[in-house]
């Protein structure tokens, strides 16, 4: 009830469009409410800026409390260095 699933990627995708593809199996009473609590953000892997933008969007969603985050990456592994510098630096939770 307190958690959000926010996926990232390079290109911008509407939300109905990711939570089609990406929820096809998520099923039962809860399914509405959980959709609720996901969101879409976008921008380079490599840019700190979009990582910064990411950090603004999960605050928002956060609420200004103490949060936890839990980053799952579905990327090449040549880039997984440069997304977790990006992460480090611009996007992990401040009070987490």
């Amino acid at each position: 009830q307190h958690a959000n699933v926010v996926g990232y990627g390079r290109s911008h995708v509407e939300l109905a469009d990711f939570l089609n593809k990406q929820c096809v199996n998520v099923k039962g009473g809860q399914k509405e409410s959980f959709l609720k609590q996901c969101s879409f953000f976008s921008g380079p892997y490599d840019s700190p800026e979009s990582y910064k933008g990411l950090h603004q969007h999960l605050l928002k969603l956060e609420g200004g409390g103490k949060a936890n985050r839990l980053f799952f990456f579905s990327i090449p592994p040549q880039i997984f260095g440069d997304v977790v510098k990006c992460i480090d630096a611009s996007a992990r939770a401040p009070d987490g």
